[in-house]
């Protein structure tokens, strides 16, 4: 999968950039 490594906080899958999800730290990835 492809998922720019830009730290984001999120809630949901959803709330992250293409093709990165929500991990159990709070941030995308």
């Amino acid at each position: 999968r492809i998922c720019p490594r830009i730290l984001m906080e999120c809630k949901a899958d959803s709330d992250c950039l293409a093709q990165c999800i929500c991990e159990e730290s709070g941030f995308c990835g």
